[in-house]
């Protein structure tokens, strides 16, 4: 019976062990939507006084991308009873067109707020499914309990 035990051990780590590989989304669909067309563009933005500079009409209305609600920072509203887990996206210089977004003040937002399910996480510019972790926990849990039922009736 214990001849099995290193073998055991191995499928243990294995299950237990893995790295984590999170997919982390940038900004770069939500931005080519955003300013790729004049008509999505002028929806939530005027011209700037600087060159090439946004100024946000509405702060409070979200950006609808990709089935989520995008709000500049500051002005994050819960829209939906699903929404339990709130992300924040800091917006860097590798945002392109979204440093250049700027309040009707003068101020940039420094960052993006969106909602996720419960069964999300937050990867970035995106939520992340993380019931795939789940299963494969799963899988493996069941597959050490044949093993050790195999052991023990096979013997």
């Amino acid at each position: 019976m214990y001849t099995y035990l290193p073998y055991f051990l191995v499928i243990l780590d294995g299950c237990f062990a893995r790295r984590s590989h999170k997919v982390r989304y940038d900004t770069t669909d939500f931005r080519a939507y955003l300013f790729g067309s004049s008509d999505i563009w002028s929806k939530y933005f005027e011209p700037g006084a600087a060159f090439h500079s946004y100024t946000i009409k509405e702060p409070s209305t979200p950006v609808q991308f990709d089935n989520l609600n995008y709000y500049w920072h500051g002005f994050y509203e819960k829209t939906s009873e699903t929404t339990k887990k709130i992300c924040k996206y800091g917006i860097t210089e590798a945002d392109g067109e979204l440093q250049n977004v700027r309040f009707e003040n003068g101020t940039s937002p420094k960052a993006i707020s969106f909602g996720c399910s419960k069964w999300d996480e937050c990867c970035g510019f995106k939520c992340c499914n993380n019931i795939q972790g789940f299963l494969v926990m799963m899988g493996c849990i069941a597959f050490m309990f044949l093993v050790v039922l195999g052991v023990f009736y096979f013997g």
